[in-house]
Protein backbone atom coordinates (compact mmCIF):
# COMPACT_ATOMS: atom_id res chain seq x y z
CA UNK A 1 0.00 0.00 0.00
CA UNK A 2 3.06 2.11 0.95
CA UNK A 3 4.46 1.58 -2.52
CA UNK A 4 1.04 2.39 -4.22
CA UNK A 5 0.80 5.84 -2.30
CA UNK A 6 4.63 6.42 -3.44
CA UNK A 7 3.50 6.08 -6.98
CA UNK A 8 0.18 8.19 -6.62
CA UNK A 9 2.56 10.98 -5.58
CA UNK A 10 5.83 10.69 -7.99
CA UNK A 11 2.96 10.45 -10.63
CA UNK A 12 1.12 13.80 -9.46
CA UNK A 13 4.47 15.33 -8.82
CA UNK A 14 5.59 14.92 -12.18
CA UNK A 15 2.58 15.93 -14.01
CA UNK A 16 3.05 19.51 -12.19
CA UNK A 17 6.42 19.87 -13.61
CA UNK A 18 5.28 18.97 -16.89
CA UNK A 19 2.26 21.23 -16.62
CA UNK A 20 4.59 24.04 -15.42
CA UNK A 21 7.35 23.70 -18.04
CA UNK A 22 4.82 24.22 -20.56
CA UNK A 23 3.05 26.80 -19.00
CA UNK A 24 6.44 28.52 -19.01
CA UNK A 25 7.72 28.00 -22.39
CA UNK A 26 4.06 28.41 -23.94
CA UNK A 27 5.32 32.46 -24.04
CA UNK A 28 7.88 30.79 -26.33
CA UNK A 29 6.13 29.01 -28.79
CA UNK A 30 5.96 31.37 -31.45
CA UNK A 31 8.78 31.06 -33.93
CA UNK A 32 10.38 33.72 -35.41
CA UNK A 33 9.16 33.18 -38.52
CA UNK A 34 5.33 33.20 -37.51
CA UNK A 35 6.46 37.03 -35.60
CA UNK A 36 7.84 37.86 -38.99
CA UNK A 37 4.41 37.34 -40.74
CA UNK A 38 2.34 38.80 -38.40
CA UNK A 39 2.18 42.17 -37.04
CA UNK A 40 -0.48 41.99 -35.05
CA UNK A 41 -0.02 38.64 -33.23
CA UNK A 42 4.03 40.24 -32.31
CA UNK A 43 2.04 43.30 -31.16
CA UNK A 44 -0.34 41.54 -28.88
CA UNK A 45 1.98 39.44 -27.46
CA UNK A 46 4.88 41.94 -26.81
CA UNK A 47 1.33 44.32 -25.01
CA UNK A 48 0.67 41.39 -23.05
CA UNK A 49 4.12 40.79 -21.44
CA UNK A 50 4.43 44.74 -21.22
CA UNK A 51 0.89 44.42 -19.17
CA UNK A 52 1.71 41.30 -17.07
CA UNK A 53 5.24 43.39 -16.26
CA UNK A 54 7.40 40.72 -17.75
CA UNK A 55 9.84 43.10 -18.53
CA UNK A 56 12.56 40.63 -20.12
CA UNK A 57 9.92 39.62 -22.83
CA UNK A 58 8.35 42.88 -23.27
CA UNK A 59 12.15 43.69 -24.73
CA UNK A 60 12.47 41.09 -26.87
CA UNK A 61 9.28 41.64 -27.88
CA UNK A 62 9.30 45.10 -29.30
CA UNK A 63 12.68 44.85 -30.44
CA UNK A 64 11.41 41.96 -32.84
CA UNK A 65 8.84 44.25 -33.69
CA UNK A 66 11.10 46.83 -34.26
CA UNK A 67 13.66 44.68 -36.07
CA UNK A 68 10.63 42.57 -38.41
CA UNK A 69 8.16 46.13 -38.73
CA UNK A 70 10.28 49.55 -39.19
CA UNK A 71 7.77 51.14 -41.19
CA UNK A 72 4.65 50.42 -38.74
CA UNK A 73 2.96 53.30 -37.29
CA UNK A 74 3.31 51.60 -33.37
CA UNK A 75 6.74 51.81 -33.47
CA UNK A 76 7.46 54.47 -31.45
CA UNK A 77 5.82 52.75 -29.24
CA UNK A 78 7.45 50.16 -29.33
CA UNK A 79 10.30 51.46 -28.87
CA UNK A 80 9.01 53.61 -26.05
CA UNK A 81 8.04 50.63 -24.09
CA UNK A 82 11.29 49.07 -24.77
CA UNK A 83 12.84 51.76 -23.34
CA UNK A 84 10.12 51.82 -20.38
CA UNK A 85 10.70 47.90 -19.91
CA UNK A 86 14.70 48.18 -19.32
CA UNK A 87 13.96 50.92 -16.98
CA UNK A 88 11.42 49.14 -14.23
CA UNK A 89 14.03 46.02 -14.89
CA UNK A 90 16.29 48.79 -13.27
CA UNK A 91 19.00 48.15 -16.77
CA UNK A 92 19.49 51.30 -16.62
CA UNK A 93 22.57 51.34 -19.08
CA UNK A 94 20.13 50.17 -21.66
CA UNK A 95 17.29 52.74 -21.29
CA UNK A 96 19.88 55.70 -21.55
CA UNK A 97 20.33 54.09 -25.18
CA UNK A 98 16.70 52.97 -25.94
CA UNK A 99 15.60 56.66 -24.46
CA UNK A 100 18.05 58.34 -26.42
CA UNK A 101 16.80 56.32 -29.65
CA UNK A 102 13.36 57.66 -28.75
CA UNK A 103 14.47 61.12 -28.55
CA UNK A 104 16.11 61.02 -31.78
CA UNK A 105 14.19 59.00 -34.52
CA UNK A 106 11.17 60.97 -32.78
CA UNK A 107 11.64 64.20 -31.80
CA UNK A 108 8.43 65.62 -32.25
CA UNK A 109 6.34 62.95 -30.51
CA UNK A 110 4.09 64.12 -28.12
CA UNK A 111 5.89 61.75 -25.24
CA UNK A 112 8.94 63.44 -26.25
CA UNK A 113 9.04 65.35 -22.65
CA UNK A 114 8.12 62.40 -20.99
CA UNK A 115 11.03 60.86 -22.55
CA UNK A 116 13.23 63.62 -21.50
CA UNK A 117 12.70 63.38 -18.48
CA UNK A 118 13.21 59.08 -18.07
CA UNK A 119 16.23 59.78 -19.84
CA UNK A 120 17.72 61.86 -16.99
CA UNK A 121 15.94 59.53 -14.30
CA UNK A 122 17.91 56.17 -16.13
CA UNK A 123 21.19 58.66 -16.05
CA UNK A 124 20.56 59.14 -12.09
CA UNK A 125 20.39 56.10 -11.13
CA UNK A 126 23.40 54.87 -12.61
CA UNK A 127 25.34 57.48 -10.44
CA UNK A 128 27.14 55.44 -7.57
CA UNK A 129 25.86 56.06 -3.96
CA UNK A 130 29.54 56.38 -2.58
CA UNK A 131 30.92 59.59 -3.63
CA UNK A 132 34.23 58.21 -3.73
CA UNK A 133 33.71 56.78 -6.93
CA UNK A 134 33.43 58.23 -10.87
CA UNK A 135 30.66 60.42 -10.37
CA UNK A 136 30.67 61.82 -13.93
CA UNK A 137 27.16 60.64 -14.79
CA UNK A 138 25.80 63.15 -12.10
CA UNK A 139 26.55 65.91 -14.42
CA UNK A 140 25.27 64.06 -17.62
CA UNK A 141 22.28 63.94 -16.06
CA UNK A 142 21.77 67.01 -14.74
CA UNK A 143 22.70 68.33 -18.15
CA UNK A 144 19.74 66.33 -19.03
CA UNK A 145 17.11 67.36 -16.31
CA UNK A 146 18.34 71.10 -17.94
CA UNK A 147 17.24 69.83 -21.40
CA UNK A 148 13.61 68.60 -20.31
CA UNK A 149 13.12 71.95 -18.17
CA UNK A 150 14.16 73.84 -20.87
CA UNK A 151 10.96 72.17 -23.11
CA UNK A 152 7.66 74.12 -22.90
CA UNK A 153 5.29 72.09 -21.86
CA UNK A 154 6.59 70.91 -18.53
CA UNK A 155 4.13 71.48 -15.45
CA UNK A 156 4.59 73.20 -12.84
CA UNK A 157 4.87 69.87 -10.17
CA UNK A 158 7.08 68.48 -12.45
CA UNK A 159 10.01 71.55 -12.50
CA UNK A 160 9.85 70.98 -8.57
CA UNK A 161 10.35 67.43 -9.23
CA UNK A 162 13.48 68.02 -11.73
CA UNK A 163 14.80 70.59 -9.99
CA UNK A 164 14.93 68.66 -6.79
CA UNK A 165 16.43 65.87 -8.52
CA UNK A 166 19.38 68.48 -9.76
CA UNK A 167 19.87 69.64 -6.44
CA UNK A 168 20.66 66.17 -4.97
CA UNK A 169 23.05 65.57 -7.52
CA UNK A 170 25.02 68.73 -7.31
CA UNK A 171 25.28 68.00 -3.35
CA UNK A 172 26.86 65.44 -4.13
CA UNK A 173 28.60 67.00 -6.38
CA UNK A 174 29.43 69.42 -3.77
CA UNK A 175 30.07 67.03 -1.10
CA UNK A 176 32.65 65.26 -3.42
CA UNK A 177 34.54 68.58 -4.20
CA UNK A 178 34.58 69.66 -0.84
CA UNK A 179 36.09 65.97 0.32
CA UNK A 180 39.02 66.43 -2.12
CA UNK A 181 39.45 70.35 -0.89
CA UNK A 182 39.46 69.06 2.40
CA UNK A 183 42.16 66.48 2.17
CA UNK A 184 44.59 68.96 0.51
CA UNK A 185 44.20 70.89 3.10
CA UNK A 186 44.51 68.74 5.80
CA UNK A 187 48.00 67.20 4.11
CA UNK A 188 48.90 70.99 3.52
CA UNK A 189 48.87 71.42 0.03
CA UNK A 190 47.56 74.82 0.23
CA UNK A 191 48.04 75.79 -3.44
CA UNK A 192 45.82 72.69 -4.59
CA UNK A 193 43.21 73.61 -1.55
CA UNK A 194 42.69 77.02 -2.09
CA UNK A 195 41.39 76.20 -6.04
CA UNK A 196 39.20 72.99 -4.75
CA UNK A 197 37.43 75.87 -2.76
CA UNK A 198 37.78 78.45 -4.48
CA UNK A 199 36.21 76.24 -7.53
CA UNK A 200 33.52 74.86 -4.88
CA UNK A 201 32.04 78.12 -4.08
CA UNK A 202 31.98 79.39 -7.03
CA UNK A 203 30.30 76.60 -8.53
CA UNK A 204 28.13 76.16 -6.03
CA UNK A 205 26.99 79.33 -4.22
CA UNK A 206 23.42 78.75 -4.89
CA UNK A 207 23.32 75.62 -2.76
CA UNK A 208 23.86 77.85 0.27
CA UNK A 209 21.19 77.23 2.15
CA UNK A 210 20.80 73.51 1.03
CA UNK A 211 24.33 72.47 2.21
CA UNK A 212 25.41 75.56 4.64
CA UNK A 213 28.32 73.41 6.52
CA UNK A 214 29.65 72.60 3.40
CA UNK A 215 29.69 76.11 2.04
CA UNK A 216 30.63 77.72 5.36
CA UNK A 217 34.13 75.52 6.17
CA UNK A 218 34.93 76.11 2.19
CA UNK A 219 35.25 79.55 2.59
CA UNK A 220 36.99 79.26 5.99
CA UNK A 221 39.70 76.58 4.28
CA UNK A 222 39.73 78.73 1.49
CA UNK A 223 40.63 81.99 3.38
CA UNK A 224 43.22 80.24 5.41
CA UNK A 225 45.36 78.60 2.45
CA UNK A 226 45.11 82.03 0.63
CA UNK A 227 46.75 83.53 3.89
CA UNK A 228 49.03 80.80 4.12
CA UNK A 229 50.24 81.07 0.67
CA UNK A 230 50.96 84.31 1.61
CA UNK A 231 50.64 86.05 -2.28
CA UNK A 232 49.31 89.15 -3.24
CA UNK A 233 47.09 88.02 -6.04
CA UNK A 234 45.64 84.75 -4.07
CA UNK A 235 44.24 86.43 -1.10
CA UNK A 236 42.55 89.40 -3.58
CA UNK A 237 41.36 86.01 -5.36
CA UNK A 238 40.48 84.63 -1.56
CA UNK A 239 38.65 87.67 -0.64
CA UNK A 240 36.82 88.60 -3.92
CA UNK A 241 35.13 85.09 -3.94
CA UNK A 242 33.68 85.40 -0.31
CA UNK A 243 32.38 88.69 -1.25
CA UNK A 244 30.72 87.19 -3.83
CA UNK A 245 27.82 86.04 -1.32
CA UNK A 246 24.94 88.34 -0.05
CA UNK A 247 25.10 86.95 3.82
CA UNK A 248 28.72 87.75 3.61
CA UNK A 249 28.44 87.98 7.88
CA UNK A 250 28.93 84.42 8.23
CA UNK A 251 32.97 85.15 6.78
CA UNK A 252 33.02 88.10 8.82
CA UNK A 253 36.07 86.99 10.81
CA UNK A 254 37.92 85.19 7.88
CA UNK A 255 37.46 88.34 5.82
CA UNK A 256 38.09 90.86 8.30
CA UNK A 257 42.07 88.53 8.29
CA UNK A 258 42.28 88.73 4.33
CA UNK A 259 41.63 92.62 4.65
CA UNK A 260 44.02 93.19 7.35
CA UNK A 261 46.47 91.68 5.00
CA UNK A 262 45.90 93.33 2.28
CA UNK A 263 45.55 96.78 4.05
CA UNK A 264 48.81 95.85 5.41
CA UNK A 265 50.73 94.87 2.00
CA UNK A 266 48.95 98.58 0.57
CA UNK A 267 51.00 100.14 3.56
CA UNK A 268 53.64 98.08 2.77
CA UNK A 269 53.54 99.32 -0.82
CA UNK A 270 52.56 102.52 -0.58
CA UNK A 271 56.22 103.09 1.91
CA UNK A 272 57.94 101.32 -1.05
CA UNK A 273 56.87 104.31 -3.35
CA UNK A 274 57.32 106.99 -1.03
CA UNK A 275 61.12 105.56 -0.66
CA UNK A 276 61.63 105.39 -4.30
CA UNK A 277 60.40 108.72 -4.48
CA UNK A 278 62.83 110.19 -2.07
CA UNK A 279 65.60 108.39 -3.36
CA UNK A 280 65.18 109.98 -7.12
CA UNK A 281 64.57 113.62 -5.33
CA UNK A 282 67.84 112.86 -3.57
CA UNK A 283 69.56 111.86 -7.11
CA UNK A 284 67.87 114.97 -8.41
CA UNK A 285 69.54 117.21 -6.28
CA UNK A 286 73.04 116.15 -6.26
Amino acid sequence: MAINKFNVRAWISLTVILLCTALSLSGCKHTDAALASDSELLWRIANEAFESEDWPIAQIRFNKFKQFYGDDARVPVARLRLAQSAFHERKYVDAEVYFKDFIDMHPSHPKGTYAHFMLAESQKNQVPSFISRDLSMAKTAIKSYGVYLARPDVGEPDVKLAQSRIEELEIKLLTKHYDIGDWYYRTGRYESAFQRFKDLLEQYQHLASASPQFILRGGQALAVSALTIGEETVVRQARGVLLTYKDKERWSSELGKLNSWIQTFDASESEDEEYDEDEEYTDEES
